[in-house]
């Protein structure tokens, strides 16, 4: 594998005899006739310490330059790189390295190439995979990034993973893709919507060619989970936070160190949250501590958000025109909506009924699909029951929605008595994968007395 070169670097000030009015010019290039001159050593083999010499600014001092092929920074960056040899026991390959000259003349820059016995380098190049040189402002320059996402996502095939899996990729692969260069450039507004883009749609099951629906706003995504988002990283925020930590660390870090002094000379010192209800804030944390597949702790979630594909929101996103199209698939009474097909369906009544009954307490009411959450939560009390309590809520949802999806897509009748046996056997697969043990004697115990089965916890 070809290894990246390593850039030395270092204080403008060790070989310079410009006095601090002078800073500004240094840094940003310096006017006409007073030009910042720089060598900079991009060495192919070990990287460690960064050493930059820099000539002098003046023309007189360039000109002693030209005469004398070698100043003294040049021997001082020479030796020092020797000294480290020394020191460390490894080996600078100058072979291998490139110098690279900032408004330097090509004939003064071939003298130090032959004196340090390097190539000739030219802007920009990479340190430690940090584009050096490059424009940042342009979207060319971050091409690299936006196509390492693009592969990714070319590896992984959205149809087999469910969105539970889709959301642990987006937060711990693709969010991470551009951390490192996130950390010391602000990205163009540009190439955060490109990448926003990508993940949206990997999301949603699209890829590279076709995109889906989308039914949730990112902005809604992005919110942490507690406060009813899914707590995908918000990408512009996270830049500025990782730039701001800079910030941070020049206010609160000690001493004059190299780089909190080049960052102070170039920018200077200068000297919103969402509130969310103590109700709305319990519900999330209840919603997100149950030992629920995340598929199904992310459908629970867009219910309860009303941003699923009901043929009332279909309708309104102009996917189907007819008004009868609208009509619930499971009673054909009333419009299809999130909380007529959970609660006031007449199947949907049926099973919640059954479903209380087998539980051995009272029919839970709410006058909106997140009150009937957080009502059915009530049912079930202590602490070590934290993370089973809706479980068997969330089962029969599920199962409405499946039962819904085969009577349109398959023709399937809609029976009463299979929706039951299906949320007590997801109600029983998802306890069981998640807790690891059993606390009971079976099956049947958990048929009969689901109630004593989680109290037994």
């Amino acid at each position: 594998m070809k290894r990246e070169p390593t850039t030395f670097a270092c204080d403008t000030r060790l070989f310079t005899d410009q006095s601090d009015s002078d800073t500004e010019t240094r840094l940003r290039g310096g006017q006409e006739g007073n030009k910042a001159a720089a060598v900079v050593l991009n060495s192919g083999d070990h990287g460690g310490a960064a050493l930059i010499g820099t000539m002098g600014c003046e023309a007189r001092i360039v000109e002693r330059w030209i005469t004398r092929r070698c100043d003294r920074s040049v021997w001082c960056l020479k030796a020092i790189l020797r000294s480290f040899e020394l020191v460390s026991g490894l080996k600078v390959n100058f072979a291998k390295s490139n110098v690279i000259g900032i408004n330097m003349e090509e004939r003064s820059m071939e003298g130090i190439s032959q004196f340090l016995s390097c190539r000739l380098g030219s802007m920009s190049f990479k340190f430690i995979g940090v584009l050096v040189g490059a424009n940042l402002r342009l979207r060319s320059t971050w091409q690299p990034i936006i196509d390492s996402i693009k592969a990714r996502l070319n590896s992984w095939k959205s149809k087999q993973l469910s969105i539970g899996g889709r959301v642990t990729l987006i937060n711990s692969v693709l969010a991470s893709l551009p951390l490192f260069l996130f950390s010391f450039y602000k990205a163009p507004k540009k190439v955060i919507e490109k990448i926003i883009k990508l993940q949206r749609r990997f999301l949603w099951g699209g890829d590279g060619e076709n995109k889906k629906m989308t039914w949730v706003s990112w902005d809604t995504i992005c919110i942490s989970k507690e406060k009813g988002g899914l707590g995908i990283k918000n990408l512009e925020a996270f830049n500025l936070a990782l730039l701001i930590k800079w910030r941070w660390r020049i206010l609160v870090e000690e001493g004059n160190s190299l780089w909190k002094v080049i960052l102070v000379e170039c920018y200077g010192l200068k000297g919103g949250r969402v509130v969310v209800a103590d109700q709305q804030r319990a519900m999330w944390l209840k919603l997100w501590k149950n030992n629920a597949p995340s598929k199904i702790l992310i459908f629970a979630w867009r219910v309860l958000i009303n941003k699923i594909a009901t043929r009332d929101a279909l309708s309104r996103r102009g996917v189907l025109r007819d008004d009868a199209d609208r009509r619930c698939v499971l009673c054909s009474s009333e419009d299809e909506t999130v909380k007529h097909i959970f609660l006031d369906c007449r199947v949907a009544k049926k099973i919640w009924q059954q479903v209380c009954l087998w539980l051995d307490v009272p029919v839970v009411e709410g006058e909106d699909i997140q009150a009937h959450f957080m009502a059915f939560g009530k049912l079930i009390k202590g602490k070590k029951q934290k993370r089973v309590k809706h479980l068997i809520w969330m089962a029969v949802i599920w199962n409405i929605w499946l039962t819904r999806n085969k009577v349109i897509f398959k023709e399937e009748a809609a029976a009463i008595p299979v929706m039951i046996s299906g949320i007590k056997d997801c109600a029983w697969a998802w306890f069981m994968a998640r807790q690891g043990r059993t606390c009971w004697d079976g099956w049947s115990d958990w048929y009969n007395c689901p109630m004593g089965c989680l109290l037994s916890l």
